[in-house]
């Protein structure tokens, strides 16, 4: 009789697994595609960011076409909540002689958007930040990334983060944050990401280092716009050289024959 359930068991064991293991075959499938499509984006894999080529330009702007002083709303940037202020600057810059500055206050942060078209199977964004100084009041320094404004105080799907702590981490609405290094104020960094809404997982370079590696991010089908702060810390942050892009992975499919 023990025999009996034991074998019973073991057989129901054999089916569980024997499901499961099916159930998982195409997320690592659409995961190997993900792969593929990442090293055809960037030649030679993906521990390097890569630099968009045979995609769709949704956004670029390095804010030197704009005078000295100016909000750049001619280039679809858009104010939110207005903080403290923004605005293209020439004191600090990546490339060329300008940036855009944005500065918040202790409850009002200086929130910029610029809405572009989402219908791709991928889309991505590679931006330079820089920040003067940490936080010295506990709170978060400045986010930038895709987002949606909603009804509420916006939905930051998948952003990067300057802590209050010193680090960079990867905001995911909905999820608990993933905290990724440390960095260091008045420096230049060069941060990608790309998001295969299709499967919901994406990838973060920092400096062109491969920092987070198939990050679930949900709620990705209401992302319509790339977002730039300056927080509560009331620290001025500098953007530049922003790109944002996008593909349709049949199109590269294609592309590839």
């Amino acid at each position: 009789m023990k025999t009996g359930k034991i074998s019973k068991f073991f057989f129901i064991s054999i089916f569980i697994n024997i499901f499961l293991f099916l159930f998982t075959i195409p997320s690592i499938i659409y995961s190997l595609n993900d792969l593929n499509f990442l090293k055809e984006l960037n030649n030679d894999g993906i521990s390097k960011s890569p630099e968009p080529s045979n995609v769709e330009f949704l956004i670029t702007d390095d804010f030197e076409s704009y005078q000295v002083g100016d909000f750049p709303d001619e280039g679809g940037w858009q104010v939110v909540w207005g903080g403290q202020e923004s605005y293209v600057t020439d004191s600090e810059y990546h490339s060329g002689s300008k940036s855009l500055m944005c500065l918040g206050n202790v409850g009002w942060s200086c929130v910029v958007e610029h809405h572009f078209n989402v219908n791709f199977d991928v889309i991505g964004f590679r931006a330079y930040a820089m920040v003067e100084d940490y936080s010295q009041n506990g709170y978060n320094v400045c986010r930038f990334g895709f987002w949606n404004r909603g009804s509420g105080w916006g939905d930051y799907t998948a952003c990067i983060d300057f802590k209050e702590n010193g680090q960079f981490s990867l905001d995911r609405f909905g999820l608990p944050r993933i905290y990724i290094k440390d960095f260091v104020p008045n420096k230049w960094y060069k941060i990608t990401l790309i998001l295969f809404k299709t499967t919901g997982k994406c990838y973060v370079w920092i400096d062109d280092e491969l920092v987070l590696y198939n990050i679930f991010i949900p709620n990705n089908e209401n992302i319509d716009a790339f977002v730039i702060t300056s927080e509560w810390a009331t620290k001025r942050t500098y953007y530049d050289d922003i790109l944002v892009f996008g593909f349709n992975l049949n199109s590269r499919k294609n592309h590839a024959k």
